[in-house]
């Protein structure tokens, strides 16, 4: 009998032990976990983001704009089209090393502007013009073709775009900054500060102008 006792007791110990692990694991709220939300918006041609969000763009036949990560975090990211931009903000407890995912898809870029830490790739642009303006310590990189690329990089920020081939480009990079572009054609590029500007191709006129430590230099 006191074996017997002894071995029911036990079995409670266990499954107690059990039970204490089971709801230590169902106690993570369903908010922790990971989710996708599609968001209305069509009619836009540029994107503006703000701060702490990875931006995966593609350029292609149909409008589309998602956000990824945890739920309970979805309702900081705010997106809305005014015009013809799309514009992104975040707040509450997203930071820097908690930052949102957007991915993003439109048939047509014509400017891109991406502010505090945030990251973006876009992929697939075609067109005969761009413009694209980063800041803070945000980065670019992108790729296609466009005839005429504005590009600017401000404070630490950069732009790569080795593999966005350009006839004609004009680009400034300030503070710390670096901007990376393909030209074939005509190049007039501005770097102030410690700011660099490499540039790809053989373009027939380069048009440099430098400040302090700033340099504009073939890669």
């Amino acid at each position: 009998m006191k074996r017997i006792l002894f071995l029911i007791a036990s079995a409670l110990a266990v499954a107690a032990v059990a039970g204490c692990g089971l709801s230590k694991t169902n106690s993570r709220s369903d908010s922790d976990q990971y989710a996708t939300e599609k968001r209305d918006g069509f009619g836009f041609r540029e994107i503006r983001a703000g701060r702490d969000v990875i931006l995966i763009v593609e350029v292609q036949k149909e409008y589309d704009v998602a956000v990824e990560g945890p739920e309970k975090l979805l309702r900081d990211v705010k997106t809305e089209v005014s015009g013809e931009t799309l514009i992104i903000t975040t707040g509450g407890e997203i930071t820097p090393s908690n930052k949102m995912r957007l991915k993003i898809s439109t048939p047509e870029l014509l400017n891109l502007e991406l502010w505090g830490a945030s990251e973006a790739t876009v992929r697939s642009v075609s067109g005969d013009s761009l413009k694209l303006q980063v800041g803070g310590s945000s980065s670019l990189t992108i790729d296609g073709r466009t005839k005429k690329l504005d590009a600017t990089a401000n404070g630490a920020s950069r732009i790569d775009g080795e593999n966005l081939k350009t006839e004609t480009a004009e680009v400034r990079a300030n503070g710390s900054s670096e901007i990376t572009c393909f030209v074939a054609d005509d190049l007039t590029a501005e770097a102030f500060g410690a700011s660099t500007v490499f540039y790809l191709g053989d373009p027939k006129n380069v048009k440099p102008a430098v400040a302090g430590a700033g340099e504009v230099r073939k890669k």
